[in-house]
C-alpha cells in the first residue's frame, strides 16, 4: 500500500515524474517533506513488548509495554517508495547532501538514543551503526592478534 501523500510529492497531475528529463523520485525539498511525513507516521506506530511485573500482588503477571517503532534508513526507503541505493545516490549528490545527511543523522541519533535508554537492543544498534572498540592483544612470544570490533568513528585520542 503506497502512501498517497508520498505519491503526490513524486508525480505531477499527469502521473509523470516531476522531473521527466531526470528520473529522480524527489527533489531535495520533497525528500525532506517525505521524511517529515515518515517521522509523523512512525510516531503513531506502536509495538508491544511483553514484560512480567516484578513485585507486589501482581508479581509474575505479564503486561504489554507500548514501544514506538524505531527509525531506520530501510523503513524510510520503504515509506518513500525508493530503493536504498537511491538514497545512497542522493547522499553523493551535492544538491541532496544537506537533507540526506539530516535524514541519516536523525535516524542514527534515534537508534543510539533508543539503545542508550534500553528501548532498542544495544548490540544490534552498535552493529547497525558500525560502532565498536578496537582491541590489541599481544602475547609474550612473537604472535600478535588484532581484533577490530567495529569501525573507527573519527575521534582522535591524544
Amino acid at each position: 500500500m503506497k502512501n498517497k501523500k508520498v505519491e503526490e510529492l513524486k508525480y505531477n497531475n499527469n502521473g509523470q515524474p516531476k522531473k521527466a528529463w531526470k528520473p529522480k523520485a524527489y527533489t531535495p525539498e520533497t525528500l525532506n517533506e517525505v521524511f517529515e511525513l515518515y517521522l509523523e507516521e512512525r510516531a503513531k506506530e506502536v509495538r508491544y513488548r511483553n514484560e512480567a511485573i516484578k513485585s507486589g500482588d501482581r508479581a509474575g503477571e505479564i503486561i504489554q509495554i507500548p514501544i514506538n517503532k524505531s527509525l531506520s534508513l530501510e523503513s524510510f526507503c520503504v515509506f518513500a517508495d525508493i530503493m536504498r541505493n537511491t538514497f545512497l545516490d542522493y547522499e553523493r549528490q551535492k544538491e541532496y547532501l544537506q537533507v540526506a545527511a539530516r535524514i541519516r543523522e536523525t535516524i542514527e541519533a534515534d537508534q543510539l538514543d533508543g539503545a542508550t535508554v534500553g528501548v532498542y537492543n544495544p548490540s544490534i544498534v552498535v552493529r547497525k551503526l558500525g560502532l565498536g572498540d578496537n582491541v590489541n592483544v599481544s602475547t609474550e612470544g612473537t604472535q600478535q592478534i588484532q581484533l577490530n570490533l567495529g569501525k573507527k568513528i573519527g575521534i582522535d585520542k591524544k
